[in-house]
């Protein structure tokens, strides 16, 4: 995977003003793929679904329970 089709992780959460921690959950329950070399990454393909996952945990306050 070329380092084109991957988002850092740092970078989603500094754009949408979300703590680093969430992706952490994220990795937790398997939710989204994270790839890591020198910092955690997703896939470009998995960005749309990682914004529905944001707006339904902090806009709708559904737990990580809920979203998987």
């Amino acid at each position: 995977m070329s380092k084109q089709e991957l988002i850092s992780i740092q970078k989603i959460c500094d754009s949408y003003s979300i703590p680093y921690s969430f992706f952490e959950d994220l990795r937790n329950f398997e939710i989204i793929p994270l790839h890591e070399e020198d910092t955690l990454y997703i896939e470009e393909n998995f960005l749309p679904e990682v914004e529905k996952i944001i707006r339904l945990h902090f806009d709708l306050h559904i737990n990580m329970e809920g979203i998987d």
